[in-house]
């Protein structure tokens, strides 16, 4: 078009002006505040804690996630340590922005639970949340971490994705597996399990998608030794994944455990009623924070989001 066009810089100058702006400018004073707390990876010798915030006042509606739109940025500290007693003096440093906080949720790193923990003992009225992703996450490490079917099972998932790599088997290599924060992203890793059990019992015919079956079954066949342990996999996922939905989207109340007891899928297996229990037992511990007639937030995945979007902009 014959228009004159401003460059990419001078997009992003106004988009850092944007962002100062927002990060500095007087924020309401209340006492219904919550403060979403979390850490940047490290950038270069800093890191930075992050506190987001959002009113109690200001949540969405039961069934709807908390998106970037709706919070606020309170603080950005960086630093090159950081440890309880700093977290604490940056938590206290942000008072005077909004007032003490109604509600802390964070993912219990271990400076920042310490630093919230000591602000939480001088500030009665705040309480801390537990973020609901990193709970769950505790939760099937504790279940899978002793599992020798589930080591071995990522070990040949591993090894069958440096092998079908550039090959005309590679549309089925496994999910790339993380080194940190795994069981966090375990749900790939069984859904592709399941989904190569179902190409090998039915492979799909008149979709103009084949592949060779004798080397499907050389390279995949040996996911068959694992059908019992996927079902039994699956179904903690199922559990953990519908405990996550509940609390992202309908936050935490008194009487939020007894509402999720009967959406939750029914346990088959010993350890699914085992992580079923341990979870409905978690949401009621942390709704017995909540006052009557209030509704807590339970995730932190908005701050998470925010921290993903730090990591693509620095790819740049």
């Amino acid at each position: 078009l014959p228009l004159a066009c401003p460059t990419w810089s001078t997009g992003r100058l106004w988009l850092l002006r944007l962002g100062y702006y927002k990060l500095t400018r007087p924020k309401c004073q209340a006492d219904d505040w919550v403060w979403i707390v979390d850490h940047t990876l490290q950038i270069g010798t800093d890191k930075c804690l992050v506190i987001l915030g959002i009113r109690l006042s200001d949540l969405p509606p039961a069934g709807q996630c908390v998106r970037h739109e709706e919070v606020e940025p309170l603080a950005l500290y960086p630093v090159t340590r950081s440890n309880g007693q700093i977290v604490y003096q940056q938590l206290e440093d942000t008072l005077e922005k909004t007032g003490v906080p109604r509600e802390i949720i964070s993912d219990h790193g271990a400076d920042v639970w310490s630093g919230v923990k000591q602000f939480c003992q001088a500030h009665s009225e705040t309480c801390a949340v537990y973020d609901i992703k990193h709970k769950t996450a505790a939760v099937l490490k504790h279940e899978l971490e002793q599992d020798t079917a589930w080591h071995t099972f990522t070990q040949q998932a591993a090894q069958t994705k440096s092998q079908l790599q550039q090959t005309a088997l590679a549309p089925l290599t496994p999910p790339q597996q993380r080194s940190k924060a795994r069981y966090m992203n375990v749900d790939v890793l069984i859904r592709w399990g399941q989904a190569i059990l179902a190409l090998l019992d039915h492979p799909p015919e008149g979709t103009g998608v084949t592949f060779d079956r004798v080397k499907v079954q050389a390279k995949l066949g040996w996911l068959t030794e694992y059908r019992q342990w996927l079902g039994e996999w699956n179904e903690l996922l199922q559990c953990v994944t519908a405990v996550e939905s509940f609390v992202k989207q309908q936050g935490l109340y008194h009487g939020a455990h007894n509402q999720l007891a009967e959406q939750l899928p029914p346990a088959q297996t010993e350890r699914a009623r085992r992580v079923r229990t341990e979870l409905l037992s978690f949401v009621a511990e942390q709704e017995a924070e909540a006052r009557v007639n209030e509704r807590l937030l339970g995730s932190s995945e908005v701050i998470e989001s925010v921290l993903g979007k730090l990591k693509r902009v620095e790819h740049q």
